[in-house]
């Protein structure tokens, strides 16, 4: 299932329908969690106890297969990765729920709705994503299979991209070649980075403030 936000009728919508079994529109306002939200709705009502992977489009990959990772999850909500930063939480780019249903849409309402949205990253990352795990640990077992408490990482993917790779991490964040670019890592190492692992060269585009 694809959740695309866009304007109404533009083409993406018509490129993605012979892409994935399902497709649902949303408007751009909301940030990743809106989406989610509707993802995970639909997914809960028309194929209710399902075991579901949540990925947005902020990441490169797999690099890895997937499917062990669902799989072996000891958890109900697991994250692939989860950081201090804030308070412990989940980071949200990807995370593995385990038989979704209406019930579990239920424990997390509080930041999971298709009623409401944030229009800003921050309260999005604030009142959303750093809160998830806490919220749902309410309700179920909540874990992730990489953590940092912050006192060498404050974010595993940007710090140590390559080294997590090695470790069976499956992804890489596409942020390394734009919005961060030069801040974390060598550009040059990570286009190099993308080469041996298969990839294409992503330009570099820097981010201009306004």
């Amino acid at each position: 299932m694809i959740v695309c936000a866009c304007p109404p009728d533009h083409p993406t919508l018509t490129e993605l329908q012979g892409q994935c079994d399902a497709l649902c529109w949303k408007a751009l306002n909301g940030y990743d969690f809106s989406a989610y939200a509707v993802g995970l709705t639909e997914l809960a009502r028309h194929a209710s106890g399902s075991d579901v992977l949540v990925l947005n489009d902020s990441m490169l990959g797999p690099f890895a297969p997937l499917v062990p990772f669902m799989e072996q999850a000891p958890w109900r909500l697991t994250g692939l990765s989860a950081s201090a930063l804030a308070e412990n939480h989940l980071q949200s780019f990807a995370f593995i729920v385990r038989q979704l249903d209406a019930h579990f849409l239920q424990a997390v309402t509080e930041v999971l709705s298709t009623e409401w949205s944030y229009d800003n990253s921050n309260a999005v990352i604030l009142l959303q994503e750093t809160r998830l795990a806490r919220v749902a640990s309410r309700h179920m077992s909540v874990g992730a299979y990489w953590y940092t408490d912050g006192s060498q990482h404050l974010d595993l993917c940007l710090n140590c991209p390559e080294q997590m790779l090695e470790a069976g991490f499956p992804l890489l964040k596409r942020s390394l070649f734009d919005k961060f670019a030069q801040v974390f890592q060598d550009p040059q190492e990570m286009q190099a980075l993308l080469r041996r692992l298969g990839h294409p060269a992503i330009q570099n585009e820097p981010v201009c403030g306004g």
